[in-house]
């Protein structure tokens, strides 16, 4: 995973522990444990965030007089309010700070649950050379309605990766289970699955692949890998969460319209993302949003929107 952001390898490496010394190789307890663990961290930057909406929402009567004041004078208005947060510890972007650490862990979750899916994968290929006839790994990769969460929930998605696809990955070679498995890359070497040339995959190694893939195939004949239910999930509960979060917060006209433009692009980008990418990282977004809409109904209840000043603890 050279290249990447030490978040992603730091998740991806979590997940992995507890996914075999903890949950037993159960991937959606693992998903479960994992966001519940990471919310239990950031929990503390939304009541941060909310408390400083509070303030802010607070001086916004100083900052309309501020406003009037220097109507001709937009550089010195903005020096003064930028003086007057400062002066009471307000962060112009603190409502909006739970939303925008959410955007570099979408990306570096995504990239930690792709490479947790091509692990996956190599793994279940090396198990179908040694017996063809084991499709005990296989099945496990079943959860509800979706036959292989390493796939993404997409009714025009096949249950396995094609080969063309899967071979022509350049990162293959690359994956921390070869840096810390040298044998299974040997492995993976002589079945011809390494290639130098991605854009020129020989035919040999596309006919193995079909040949050790063909059992597990045979399990779901003519079958795609879901119906698009994850996905819609996962962008139905990521904007309820920001809409009910938005919902919550006090006006804050400095980043009201960053807030609400995120409340709705977010959602479709979690959508989009969870269509194409396998379905473990929609599980994860969709647990991960619904425990953020029960820590943003929480807080609207303990931080209403019509609490005073004095109410609003430091």
């Amino acid at each position: 995973m050279q290249g990447d952001f030490f978040l992603t390898t730091w998740f991806f490496e979590g997940m992995k522990w507890i996914y075999e010394n903890v949950t037993a190789h159960n991937a959606v307890l693992t998903i479960l444990i994992s966001t519940l663990f990471i919310k239990g961290i950031t929990i503390f930057s939304d009541i941060a965030s909310r408390k400083s909406s509070m303030k802010m929402s607070a001086i916004q009567p100083e900052i309309s007089k501020i406003q009037k004041k220097y109507k001709d004078d937009p550089r010195r208005a903005q020096q003064e309010q930028q003086k007057l947060m400062k002066e009471r510890g307000i962060s112009m972007w603190g409502g909006c700070l739970p939303m925008l650490i959410m955007m570099p862990l979408f990306f570096c979750f995504i990239a930690a649950f792709r490479f947790w899916g091509y692990e996956q994968m190599v793994k279940l290929l090396i198990s179908m050379n040694e017996n063809p006839n084991n499709t005990e790994i296989f099945e496990s990769f079943r959860f509800l309605w979706v036959h292989n969460i390493w796939q993404p929930d997409n009714g025009m998605v096949p249950v396995i990766m094609k080969a063309e696809n899967f071979l022509a990955i350049k990162e293959l070679p690359k994956l921390l289970y070869f840096q810390q498995n040298p044998e299974a890359l040997q492995i993976f070497r002589n079945l011809g699955f390494i290639i130098e040339d991605v854009k020129n995959i020989p035919q040999a190694s596309i006919d193995k692949y079909n040949e050790l893939v063909k059992p597990l195939l045979d399990l779901y004949p003519g079958k795609n890998n879901g119906w698009f239910i994850w996905p819609l999930l996962a962008g139905a509960t990521m904007f309820l969460s920001s809409w009910i979060m938005q919902k919550g917060q006090p006006k804050n006209d400095a980043a009201g319209g960053t807030g609400k433009f995120m409340v709705y692009v977010f959602p479709i980008m979690s959508f989009v993302f969870c269509l194409n990418y396998n379905t473990s990282f929609a599980i994860y977004w969709t647990i991960s949003s619904i425990v953020t809409l029960g820590i943003n109904l929480l807080l609207n209840k303990k931080y209403p929107r019509s609490l005073p000043a004095e109410g609003v603890k430091k």
